[in-house]
């Protein structure tokens, strides 16, 4: 985490690159389902969560609706980032 000091991690992911409030809105109503994916997004905040978790440190998240269509699901698929980055790092140190 080069670059951070000590403490809790907190992320809003708002809105994806590429698309106005109100773009992204009309693009997602009725905000039932994943309609653009971002994954490097979502890798890029798994990793910043299991380097905060690493130190010790709070880590929480919070999305918005126009971040991938669900804010609901876009944090489940967050959290199967998590664990799935948590399961390579065991095996990494097997």
């Amino acid at each position: 985490m080069s670059g951070f000091g000590p403490g809790p991690l907190v992320v809003r992911w708002n809105l994806q690159s590429g698309y106005s409030y109100e773009e992204a809105k009309a693009r997602f109503t009725p905000f039932d389902q994943l309609v653009d994916e971002d994954s490097a997004t979502r890798d890029s905040i798994a990793q910043l969560c299991m380097a905060t978790l690493a130190a010790n440190q709070e880590c929480t998240i919070i999305a918005n609706n126009k971040a991938e269509g669900s804010a609901p699901l876009t944090l489940f698929k967050l959290a199967q980032a998590i664990v799935a980055a948590a399961r390579r790092r065991l095996h990494a140190e097997e």
